[in-house]
């Protein structure tokens, strides 16, 4: 059974399936294109830094008190700035002992605890202070990437699981609830969403990944509302869950997917992999993903990244309740494609000359998304 029922002037329409609402947008935004106005206000060049080490970095991240971290996950390690742009030191390396990390652990940061930085990776969490001394780890049981806690005692995780199926082993990826338990196997509280055989395409027995055609699972949470987020990239439909389990509301919008011709095929495949590899091609589906990225704005507001053309996508924004809003244009030579958003604007990493420099940019427009600092 379901109730149907909407705003004609908007062509927002809302369902009620099996007691769960399903929010449906048109293809055009509620209130239009919005071109970003933004300007510079911190820039940190590695080549200004003294520090021991060259400063190479993979991603970064902020914590809620504006304390900057930059963090590589081939080398593993990691470098911390205050909230101006100073260089404090640097924590954590390659390695199997205590605030150590395997190569390809997936390093990534959270501030879970006043005056601690966790890190996290692989199968475990490190627990550092505010000076980057190391205060304690623990284990976890299962590999989860990517990890948010919730508090100090649960966190939203995505894991692999295999399931044997009709049809053999089969992989999924399942976003959870996880709760610590010292000592012990982690204890799944909930899951919420999963999808099976994503990250990779099979062919045969080869198989392949990139970045436009590949299914993969993105979750979010959202300590805002206390939600979380969770979609399956080749389709454009986000479901929206309380932490307790039960579905908040799903969001999808109108969306036709880019359909590719074989030469097309060969030219992303050339442009990746800089050769014609056979397997690929075969492989290679007939349409791109619905999805790029799925990332969160400040206030409850989300972005879908949706996929536009070849190598192309938009920035697609809801409001809490789901309704698509705006479509955000980035300044011209801005990509925001990696960008972090913060409350006031965004983080980039961005290219200059041979190497990668931290820059922040406040928006100065869209005051119920980005406010002042």
């Amino acid at each position: 059974m379901f109730i149907s029922y909407g705003c004609k002037e908007s062509g927002i329409t809302t369902e009620i399936i099996d007691g769960v609402k399903h929010v449906h947008n048109p293809a055009e935004p509620l209130k239009g294109t919005i071109d970003l106005e933004v300007e510079e206000i911190m820039r940190i060049d590695p080549l200004e830094i003294n520090a021991e080490d060259f400063i190479i970095f993979s991603g970064f991240w902020k914590d809620l008190d504006g304390n900057i971290y930059f963090y590589d996950s081939k080398t593993i390690k990691a470098f911390q700035f205050n909230s101006v742009g100073k260089f404090l030191g640097s924590f954590i390396r390659r390695g199997r002992g205590p605030g150590e990390f395997p190569q390809f652990s997936g390093v990534y940061f959270d501030f879970v605890k006043k005056g601690e930085i966790w890190a996290k990776g692989g199968f475990k969490i490190s627990r550092f202070d505010m000076d980057r001394n190391l205060l304690g780890e623990f284990k976890l049981s299962n590999s989860y990437n990517p990890i948010t806690f919730i508090d100090e005692n649960r966190f939203m995780g995505k894991r692999r699981q295999v399931k044997e199926e009709d049809e053999g082993t089969q992989n999924w990826d399942v976003v959870s609830l996880v709760e610590i338990v010292s000592g012990e196997k982690d204890n799944i509280l909930i899951d919420f969403f999963e999808a099976k055989n994503v990250g990779m395409i099979r062919v045969g027995k080869s198989a392949f990944a990139e970045s436009w055609a590949t299914p993969r699972v993105y979750c979010l949470y959202d300590d805002y509302k206390r939600r979380i987020y969770a979609a399956l990239n080749t389709e454009y439909k986000i479901s929206v869950y309380e932490l307790d389990g039960k579905t908040a509301h799903v969001i999808d919008r109108e969306y036709n997917h880019i359909s590719l011709t074989l030469k097309e095929k060969n030219e992303i495949i050339m442009s990746i992999f800089e050769k014609p590899v056979d397997f690929i091609v075969k492989g290679y589906p007939d349409k791109l993903c619905a999805m790029r990225a799925l990332k969160l704005l400040s206030r409850g507001y989300t972005a879908v990244y949706s996929i536009s053309g070849i190598e192309k996508y938009t920035i697609d924004v809801y409001d809490p309740e789901g309704k698509f809003l705006y479509v955000l244009n980035p300044p011209e030579g801005l990509p925001l494609e990696d960008a972090e958003y913060y409350e006031y604007g965004f983080g980039l990493k961005e290219e200059k000359e041979d190497r990668d420099v931290y820059v922040e940019y406040r928006v100065k427009n869209l005051p119920e998304i980005f406010g002042d600092r």
